[in-house]
C-alpha cells in the first residue's frame, strides 16, 4: 500500500513523503522475513531454520523500489522503518544492504537475539563500511522495557560509537515511560523531525528536484520541503 502523506509536511514538520506499507502474514512470515540469515527464527525452536531477511531486502530492492519508481514520482531517497524484529532488519539492512536507504528508523529493535548477534556483525561491518553519501540512523527504546532489551541497546550503542564511520550520523535514546508496546507511537514523530532535519541538511536538493522533474515533466519552485518524496 501506498499513500501520499502530506500532513507533516503541511505542518513543516517533514518533506512530503510516499509511505508504502509492507504487511506481514504474521506468525512464521514475520519471523522469517525480519530476522537476519546468520540467526534463528526461533530461538525456543532447537531445530529453527535461519531467518530470510535477505531475500526480504532482496524484494525490496529488484520489485518493490522499481515498482515505485515506475507508477510515483519519487526522488530515489528512501527510508525504512521497522519496530521490535522489524527494528532488527533495519539494523541488518545497515551493515548489508547499506545504499539501499539513506533513512533508517528502528523502534525498539530486538538486538539481544542470538547472544546480540547483530551488535557482533556491526562491530566487524561497520570498520569497513566505506562510501561517499551519508545516511542516517535514529533507534529508540522504551526506559521500561525489559532487561535484555536494554541490554542489546546499549551493546550496539557501544559498537556504533567505537565504529561508525563519519558517513553515518546515528541518534539513540531512551523513550521516558515508555514500554515495549508504546515506545515506537510515543518516539516516532521525534524520530521522523530528526531524519527531516538531517535530510534537508545533507541530501542533495537540486538533484532531487530535477529528478522529480524528469517524472512529471516540470520542476518545482517551491521550498524544498515539498520537493521530497520518499518511499
Amino acid at each position: 500500500m501506498a499513500q501520499k502523506n502530506n500532513i507533516l509536511a503541511a505542518a513543516g514538520c517533514a518533506p512530503e513523503t510516499i509511505i508504502v506499507g509492507l504487511p506481514n502474514v504474521s506468525g512464521k512470515g514475520r519471523q522469517r522475513d525480519y530476522t537476519p540469515p546468520f540467526m534463528r527464527m526461533d530461538i525456543d525452536e532447537a531445530d529453527s531454520p535461519m531467518g530470510e531477511g535477505d531475500t526480504f531486502l532482496t524484494f525490496m530492492e529488484k520489485e518493490l523500489f522499481p515498482m515505485m519508481e515506475k507508477n510515483y514520482a519519487t526522488s530515489g531517497i528512501r527510508t525504512l522503518a521497522g519496530n521490535s524484529r522489524g527494528g532488527l532488519l533495519v539494523l541488518y539492512s545497515l551493515l548489508y544492504k547499506p545504499h539501499l536507504f539513506q533513512g533508517r528508523l528502528a523502534f525498539s529493535p530486538a538486538l539481544w537475539r542470538d547472544e546480540h548477534a547483530i551488535c557482533k556483525q556491526a562491530a566487524q561491518l561497520l570498520p569497513a563500511a566505506k562510501g561517499e553519501e551519508s545516511s542516517f540512523l535514529f533507534m529508540s527504546l522504551g526506559d521500561e522495557e525489559n532487561t535484555k532489551m536494554k541490554a542489546g541497546f546499549i551493546d550496539m550503542m557501544k559498537v556504533l560509537e567505537r565504529n561508525a564511520s563519519t558517513h553515518l550520523v546515528w541518534q539513540a535514546e531512551f523513550t521516558p515511560k515508555a514500554n515495549h508496546q508504546s515506545n515506537a507511537d510515543l518516539s516516532a514523530a521525534k524520530a521522523i523531525r530528526a531524519w527531516a532535519d538531517f535530510s534537508l541538511l545533507n541530501i542533495n536538493i537540486d538533484y532531487c528536484q530535477n529528478k522529480i522533474g524528469e517524472s512529471i515533466g516540470f520542476y518545482p519552485q517551491s521550498s524544498p520541503w515539498f520537493s521530497f518524496l520518499f518511499y
